[in-house]
């Protein structure tokens, strides 16, 4: 699924009362701060969605320590 097909199924929620679910991979790090397809394309999104009362946030990454 490209960004694009993404964008263009959001405008299905744009009338209901739930709001989609969906998983956004970070890929570059510098996504958060250039201007590229995925920023605009990000942009986009945000003008189809309504605005959501929370958003759930999971982060995979963690750091063990080994005991002796």
């Amino acid at each position: 699924m490209t960004l694009d097909d993404t964008v263009r199924d959001l405008n299905e929620f744009a009338d209901s009362e739930k709001l989609p679910t969906f998983f956004v991979g970070h890929g570059s790090p510098m996504n958060a701060i250039e201007d590229n397809e995925f920023s605009r394309k990000s942009a986009d999104a945000a003008k189809v969605l309504p605005r959501p009362r929370a958003i759930l946030c999971v982060l995979a990454h963690w750091e063990t320590v080994a005991r002796k």
